[in-house]
């Protein structure tokens, strides 16, 4: 929704093509808009600050290189 609200604005402000324009910016905003209330949300429901031990490991441990073909 905050993304929706974003890129509505960006349009009436003029930039009609804000993906495409600014495509790190539009990524950090989806990102952003994506990651806030997610935290806000889960600090709500009484979820600890420190971090879990899913969140230590590195990313990509379990995701697998995919090569082309």
């Amino acid at each position: 929704m905050l993304s929706l609200l974003f890129f509505g604005a960006a349009r009436l402000l003029g930039f009609t093509d804000l993906p495409q324009t600014a495509p790190e910016l539009s990524a950090f905003v989806v990102a952003l808009n994506l990651s806030v209330p997610m935290a806000v949300w889960m600090r709500f429901r009484g979820m600890e600050w420190r971090p879990r031990l899913g969140t230590r490991m590195p990313h990509g441990v379990s995701a697998r290189r995919v090569e082309p073909g």
